[in-house]
Order: C-alpha cells, then sequence, then structure tokens
C-alpha cells in the first residue's frame, strides 16, 4: 500500500476518534497495518498531517507482534471499561 495512502488513512483514523482516543487510534493503526507501514513510519505520519504521533505509530507496530485486533473498528468511547 502506498505511504501517502496510509497517511490519509491514518488521518482519517485521528479525525473520527473522540478526544480521549487520539492515541489510541493512532496505535490500533499501527497494529492494523504494522506490515504494510513497515520502515515508513515517519513519511506515513507526515502525509497524515496529525502532528508527532510517530511513536504511538511504532509502539503499535511492536504490539502487532503479540496481539490481534477483535474487530476492524475502534472501541467507541462509550464501551464499558474490561473487568
Amino acid at each position: 500500500m502506498q505511504t501517502r495512502r496510509l497517511g490519509e488513512m491514518l488521518r482519517e483514523a485521528y479525525h473520527k476518534a473522540p478526544d480521549r482516543d487520539k492515541s489510541l487510534a493512532v496505535c490500533l493503526f499501527g497494529i492494523r497495518y504494522a506490515d504494510e507501514i513497515g520502515s515508513a513510519t515517519n513519511e506515513v505520519i507526515k502525509f497524515a498531517e496529525i502532528g508527532n504521533y510517530g511513536p504511538e505509530v511504532r509502539k503499535g507496530i511492536k504490539l502487532s507482534q503479540y496481539v490481534y485486533l477483535r474487530s476492524g473498528d475502534i472501541p467507541p468511547a462509550t464501551a464499558s471499561p474490561r473487568t
């Protein structure tokens, strides 16, 4: 997938997320698209135009080796916490 397209997708995920879940949305993006992002994190962030979220994307990329997503959507802000 092209770096520019990944940046556009990241921008969309960031802007759709509630304010308190922006970092979570960026981290989940890193998990979901780790293989496509590869070593192009800085370029993806540049195209996304969302500020300095490189560390959050890299965190997601590293976590992608250990976790899997249960659904394709970011959890809603009203979701109940795990017990």
